[in-house]
C-alpha cells in the first residue's frame, strides 16, 4: 500500500473539479434560439400578392399606380417628377408610391389633407391618356388577414373615387 507521504514528482495524473449545481445558461440560450427561429419562420410563410409597394404601417396607406406588362424598376416617391417618370423609356411595370397619402385607422375615406396629392397625380395622368394604371391598397397588420384585405380594397376604391 502507498504511504500518505508517498508523492511522485511531476504533474498530477488527474484533477477532480466538483460541479456546483445545474448549468441553466446553455438551456436558456437554446430556448431563445428556438423562439427566434420560430418567429423568423412564421414571418417567411406569408404570401404577398403584390410586390408593387411596401406594406404601410401606423395606419398609413400607400397606393401604387403601375403600367402593365413585365419588367422591374424602382418606385418613384412624390408627385414632382411623375410626368417625366411616365414619359420615360424604362420597361413596365413601373410603380409610383404616393408620398403623403394616409388613412385613419380602420377607415377607407381619403382625408381632405391628402386629396391634393391625388388631384396632382390625376392631373398628371390626364396628360397621358394612354397610360394604364392599377391602384393597390394596403393596411397594417393589426387586424385579421381577411379584414385587412377588405380594408386595402376599400382604400384603393376610395382613391379611385377621389
Amino acid at each position: 500500500m502507498a504511504e500518505p507521504d508517498d508523492r511522485r514528482d511531476g504533474a498530477p495524473s488527474h484533477i477532480h473539479i466538483e460541479k456546483k449545481g445545474f448549468n441553466w445558461l446553455p438551456w436558456l440560450l437554446l430556448a431563445l434560439g428556438l423562439l427566434a427561429l420560430l418567429f423568423a419562420l412564421s414571418r417567411c410563410s406569408r404570401d404577398d400578392d403584390s410586390a408593387a409597394a411596401p406594406v404601410a404601417t401606423n395606419a398609413t396607406q400607400e397606393v401604387v399606380a403601375a403600367t402593365p406588362n413585365a419588367g422591374t424598376s424602382a418606385a418613384l416617391v412624390g408627385t414632382a417628377g411623375l410626368g417625366t417618370y411616365l414619359a420615360g423609356a424604362e420597361p413596365t411595370p413601373r410603380t409610383f408610391t404616393f408620398e403623403k397619402l394616409n388613412f385613419d385607422t380602420a377607415k377607407s375615406d381619403v382625408r381632405a389633407a391628402d386629396a391634393a396629392e391625388i388631384d396632382a397625380v390625376a392631373a398628371t395622368l390626364a396628360k397621358y391618356p394612354t397610360a394604364r394604371i392599377r391602384i393597390a391598397g394596403y393596411a397594417d397588420a393589426r387586424g385579421s388577414e381577411p379584414a385587412n384585405m377588405a380594408l386595402g380594397k376599400a382604400r384603393a376604391d376610395g382613391v379611385k373615387a377621389a
